[in-house]
């Protein structure tokens, strides 16, 4: 019958190539062959480009699989993370509904309900930046910024959360130390870098434990100001497989002995505002030692706030 066989040979200089090997055979009136014509061509490219395109074809529905998966662990997570607010809210309410007369236990339930609800909304919140983020809608303003007072202010917010952890703030940064106080930025995007870090910071602590801050700044050749911020905790820490997931979209490590709910939106959302902002965020950790992130951001120096409104100038990044 018809001879077509692909095959790999050995080159006399050692190197494998893939051929193709063809043969038709002349038969005389009884059938027996009597001579053959056959040619050999070198398909080394082609059989090359296709096992390439089959591993490509692999690696992307394996990693559609592994989207997938991750996706559905999503929505697992966030309807328990969304339940258990809610149950919470549903609960107390019914509690207030049966004492309404308790004015003490109404206050009580009414902050306690307070809560539930604002960790759901920072649950929806964190989702709905996440897909704006992804779809390159979100837009910066660049706007004179008070340092010295970014920190008081996040400070401030994080001050209860903090304490109601039993983790206490420290900040080694003092106030008429900072070297260039005033620059242009987003105060919004940066508070939230921040707030998201320090809630990450406290939530993976333990009680009696620290979070502590450096913050340098310098001037670079180009005239920018590069402001960079240490922010360490003494907390739990995560493991070195882990690190190098903990900026990707819905990423939980599991078993990490505290229970800690949250949609795994915090970290990816921080990275991907600092590098719109043109900056950099590295992270290191050590299991039970806690956890360091280093965030660098390059800025212009900017005059005081109030200057800055006076003038009335507001630029786009």
């Amino acid at each position: 019958g018809p001879y077509d066989v692909n095959y790999c040979v050995r080159r006399k200089d050692g190197k494998r190539m893939w051929v193709r090997a063809a043969a038709r055979f002349r038969r005389d009136e009884q059938g027996i062959a009597r001579s053959c014509m056959g040619v050999f061509v070198d398909i080394d490219d082609a059989v090359k480009n296709q096992a390439r395109q089959q591993q490509a074809l692999e690696q992307a529905l394996e990693r559609a699989d592994r989207a997938n998966k991750v996706k559905t662990d999503f929505l697992h997570r966030m309807s328990h993370d969304m339940r258990t607010p809610l149950s919470s809210i549903l609960g107390l309410l019914q509690i207030c509904e049966r004492n309404s007369d308790n004015e003490v236990l109404l206050c009580e339930s009414h902050e306690k309900i307070r809560t539930a609800a604002r960790h759901l909304l920072s649950l929806i919140d964190d989702t709905l930046q996440a897909s704006k983020l992804g779809e390159g809608k979100l837009e910066l303003v660049c706007e004179p910024v008070d340092l010295a007072r970014l920190q008081t202010d996040v400070a401030d917010i994080m001050q209860l959360p903090a304490a109601n952890a039993g983790v206490s703030m420290e900040d080694h940064q003092k106030k008429e130390s900072i070297a260039h106080r005033y620059v242009l930025g987003s105060e919004l995007y940066l508070r939230q870098i921040f707030l998201n870090i320090y809630s990450n910071c406290i939530k993976y602590n333990r009680r009696g434990g620290k979070v502590i801050t450096h913050m340098v700044s310098s001037k670079q050749p180009d005239g920018k100001i590069l402001v960079s911020w240490e922010i360490a905790d003494t907390g739990i820490g995560t493991s070195q497989e882990f690190l190098k997931h903990v900026f990707e979209p819905f990423s939980r490590e599991e078993n990490a002995g505290n229970g800690v709910g949250g949609t795994g939106l915090g970290m990816p959302i921080v990275k991907q505002l600092i590098e719109l902002m043109g900056g950099s965020i590295k992270v290191s950790s050590k299991l039970n030692v806690g956890s360091t992130f280093v965030i660098s951001h390059p800025v212009r120096a900017g005059r005081a706030a109030a200057e800055g409104r006076a003038s009335g100038k507001r630029a786009e990044h």
